[in-house]
C-alpha cells in the first residue's frame, strides 16, 4: 500500500496497537485471549513470590492487588471482544489457577470452584466481570 507515493505500507496479518492485537481477519478473539493470559501469567508469576507466598500479606490485601494488577491485565480491552465458549472456559480456568495459588491450595484439595471464589472475598468469574465493562 502506498502512502502519497512516498512511503510504501506493509501489509501485515496482525499487529499490537496500545497493548491489543489486531486482526486483519478479526472473526474472533482467541488469539487475542490466549495472548492476555500469556501477558498476565508472567505478571502473576513475578507478583506471586512478592505477595502470595507471604504470610504477613493479609487475604484481603492480596486480593486488591489481583484485582488491580492480574484482573486488570487479564480484561485489557475485553470489552472488544468476541467470545466463543472456549475462550471464555480458558479465562475461568487461569482465574482459578490464581486464585487456588493465592490460597495456596491445590488440585488435591477438591474444592469447588465456588468455594475458591467464597474465600477469595467472593471474587465474580471472568464473565460476570466481563459483563460489567461499561461498552458491552
Amino acid at each position: 500500500m502506498s502512502v502519497n507515493d512516498a512511503m510504501t505500507l506493509e501489509v501485515v496479518p496482525t499487529f499490537v496497537y496500545l497493548g491489543s492485537s489486531i486482526f486483519g481477519d478479526f472473526i474472533t478473539s482467541s488469539e487475542e485471549v490466549e495472548c492476555r493470559i500469556g501477558k498476565t501469567s508472567g505478571i502473576f508469576a513475578r507478583r506471586k513470590e512478592c505477595v502470595c507466598k507471604r504470610r504477613n500479606v493479609s487475604l484481603k490485601t492480596k486480593m486488591k492487588i489481583y484485582d488491580a494488577i492480574v484482573i486488570t491485565t487479564l480484561l485489557y480491552a475485553s470489552e472488544f471482544w468476541t467470545l466463543l465458549s472456549t475462550d471464555l472456559m480458558k479465562l475461568e480456568v487461569f482465574q482459578m489457577s490464581c486464585l487456588h495459588q493465592i490460597l495456596e491450595v491445590t488440585r488435591h484439595d477438591q474444592l469447588w470452584n465456588d468455594t475458591i471464589r467464597h474465600r477469595c472475598m467472593d471474587q465474580p468469574t471472568v464473565g460476570k466481570r466481563i459483563q460489567w465493562n461499561p461498552l458491552r
